[in-house]
């Protein structure tokens, strides 16, 4: 059982006249924070409380700090269907006036996530800090209390069942690009490229889309993850995507100028979010790129001015579809001179040459989707790298110089250049890192070497 020291103003105030278990700051009343007992399996836990205002003006409950990997705000919906959906309260939990805020099993809660494998006993307590709007950050303890009937908890950690709803624990899968150990954004200068190892690449824009992301349990069954409704995140009926932008356009090889097509965008986001059912997960599988049913139905349905966010950008146009994959570089050579990169990977032979894609055949010729499969430990925080050496190592970075109007190559400059076309140079060894065939555009996980488990 773990042990844990409390500080002396808890400690005092537990043991007050005003209750065994309650907590005070300014005109906010907290009363019985509590969790329920949890299994040797379990990564994570769930905390319930209630907030009383007895003041004229509402606070608010924005965040909750704790010893622990990760701690959120969450509510639990159950849909026609009977499945227990948990949805981030990213505004926090509104105690207005007079009024009493119930944190209690199949509602609102707190979650901390990150167990890792120390479950929680009956009579174990754990210390948190509550932060409020207006009042400011409360010290409370929680008690880990046992489970009894009338209080069976819904437990996202090992997919328990409260009635007939099944519950959808979440996950959080967080990018980061790498090369040579280290992390790399758009300060970085990553040396050691080409045949002579004299060319050193800076990122200036590095996104690409995930999309069908499912978690797998040792025997082989998979279960579908549900993805949270966020700006970089689209849920859709005809399918669901997330975009990961790992880098801005304001700071060094990101800035304006520093290529010569340079798009990237101000906003970044480095992670996926949702929930998931199912226990005894081992992998993760996602693949890279835009679903075929939505790009059809977004295509069809409006503009790319119009397009609902994250799918108003990455399209080559609205005639060829979106790209799946964007990285575009700098490139400086140890003898003074330089160029840049552009590998753009996305689905092609999408539709005629005038009109929408997709708009006379149900998905693209060639699909270009990489499918990616990792070994999970804990589904509530998977960490990604994008390895660059894989992607890019094995490249001779000679790219060619066109002339944009007539298409003709009038010679060859350092770089890289593929947009998904099988006749330029780069792209086949690039799909090979990818897993992705170039001649048919079929994808096998087993051959990624782009995406890899953070070391």
């Amino acid at each position: 059982m773990r042990s844990f020291t409390f500080v002396a103003g808890l400690a005092c105030l537990a043991a007050s006249p005003l209750a065994a278990h309650e907590f005070k700051i300014g005109d906010l009343h907290v009363d019985h924070p509590y969790s329920f007992e949890t299994n040797a399996t379990a990564i994570s836990g769930i905390g319930y409380l209630s907030i009383t205002n007895e003041g004229d003006t509402p606070d608010r409950l924005i965040a909750v700090e704790a010893d622990f990997e990760r701690v959120t705000l969450h509510r639990t919906e159950i849909d026609d269907a009977g499945v227990a959906r948990m949805l981030s309260q990213e505004d926090g939990m509104e105690i207005a006036p007079g009024e009493t805020l119930v944190l209690e099993p199949s509602g609102l809660h707190i979650m901390f996530m990150g167990l890792g494998g120390d479950p929680w006993e009956e009579g174990e307590t754990f210390e948190a800090t509550l932060i409020f709007e207006e009042a400011g950050p409360l010290e409370v303890v929680f008690n880990v209390e046992a489970r009894d009937g009338a209080m069976e908890e819904m437990d996202h950690s090992h997919h328990h069942m409260d009635g007939e709803a099944a519950m959808q624990m979440p996950f959080s899968m967080t990018f980061q690009a790498m090369a040579n150990g280290s992390a790399v954004d758009c300060t970085s200068q990553v040396a050691g490229f080409g045949p002579e190892g004299d060319m050193t690449i800076g990122i200036n824009d590095l996104r690409f889309y995930v999309s069908n992301l499912s978690f797998e349990d040792a025997g082989g069954t998979s279960y579908p993850a549900t993805l949270d409704e966020t700006p970089f995140q689209l849920v859709h009926s005809a399918g669901s995507v997330a975009l990961v932008d790992l880098t801005a356009n304001t700071d060094g090889t990101c800035a304006p100028g520093s290529i010569s097509f340079g798009e990237g965008t101000a906003r970044v986001n480095d992670a996926v979010t949702g929930s998931v059912t199912g226990e005894g997960i081992t992998s993760v599988s996602f693949d890279i790129g835009v679903p075929q049913p939505l790009m059809q139905a977004v295509i069809a349905g409006g503009t790319a001015e119009d397009a609902p966010s994250p799918l108003g950008e990455m399209y080559w146009n609205w005639a060829s579809g979106y790209r799946h994959f964007v990285l575009n570089h700098t490139v400086d050579v140890a003898d003074g001179t330089y160029g840049e990169g552009y590998i753009h990977i996305g689905s092609t032979d999408c539709g005629p040459a005038e009109g929408k894609a997709l708009s006379d055949r149900e998905r693209c010729g060639y699909l270009n989707t990489a499918r990616v499969t990792l070994p999970v430990s804990d589904p509530s925080d998977l960490q990604v790298m994008l390895d660059l050496e894989a992607v890019l190592a094995r490249l001779d970075f000679q790219a060619p110089i066109m002339n944009m109007e007539t298409r003709e190559m009038l010679g060859v400059q350092p770089g890289t250049s593929c947009h998904s076309a099988k006749m330029q140079q780069d792209c086949a060894t690039i799909f090979q890192s990818f897993g992705i065939d170039v001649d048919s555009g079929a994808s096998d996980a087993s051959g990624n070497m782009a995406f890899k488990v953070m070391p």
